[in-house]
């Protein structure tokens, strides 16, 4: 007799991909995780500046887009599964990077799952709303950043997709985390030996950042510093 919940699905944010609940309970078993843990390990930060980081009840997705599936394994590790076909793309991006800056999350391995698709095991950063910080500090930590960034651009690396999201305000790539800001999300990045248009592409980043320290200061002017 098959069980009902293999008849379940869950659905992409933006409605564009599906996976069956019996896929997504393989894809926990090959990770070793429990579909209704007793511990929830989400962070329960409802300041989250970012939708997708709100906590779920008891379950380890983080989010669910038509790029990628994120799961928590625990409080330091998450797994990102593509589920657009892109995973090898976003691998070899991450040994292009690999030890040149910590900007981004730091990725342990590469894991095969179910249903040929790849998850990679990586730092689960923590993520904080603007809220929580005084202009001062946000001042100290933009600087801090856009040195590091300056350092990665030295190197001939760009992210190459700072911009805002689609139809939001939120830069889903960039983020607040504890004492820094940090950046997300291997797949666009662009390496000035294999770009034709690299000044443009840098000059596009730059104007980015700049763009990114108005949004959070002026939000910060209105509070105490």
């Amino acid at each position: 007799m098959t069980r009902e919940y293999q008849m379940e699905r869950i659905i992409s944010a933006d409605g564009k991909v599906e996976l069956g609940l019996g896929q997504l309970i393989r894809i926990y078993e090959s990770l070793g995780l429990e579909r209704f843990p007793i511990k929830n390990h989400h962070d329960r930060n409802w300041n989250s500046q970012f939708v997708q980081y709100t906590p779920q009840v008891q379950d380890p997705i983080i989010s669910f887009s038509s790029k990628s599936l994120i799961l928590g394994l625990n409080n330091k590790q998450i797994c990102k599964i593509r589920v657009d076909g892109n995973e090898n793309k976003e691998i070899k991006n991450i040994e292009l990077i690999k030890n040149k800056t910590d900007l981004f999350p730091k990725v342990d391995f590469v894991v095969d799952l179910p249903f040929n698709m790849k998850g990679i095991i990586m730092e689960r950063i923590n993520v904080l709303s603007k809220i929580n910080f005084t202009s001062g500090e946000l001042n100290r930590i933009f600087y801090d950043f856009k040195d590091d960034l300056n350092k990665l651009h030295e190197q001939g690396i760009i992210h190459n997709d700072l911009g805002h999201a689609r139809n939001s305000t939120i830069r889903p790539n960039i983020i607040i985390s504890t004492d820094k800001i940090r950046l997300i999300d291997f797949e666009s990045i662009k390496l000035k030996e294999d770009t034709n248009n690299w000044t443009q592409l840098l000059e596009k980043e730059e104007n980015e950042i700049s763009n990114y320290f108005n949004e959070i200061i002026e939000f910060a002017c209105e509070t105490l510093t």
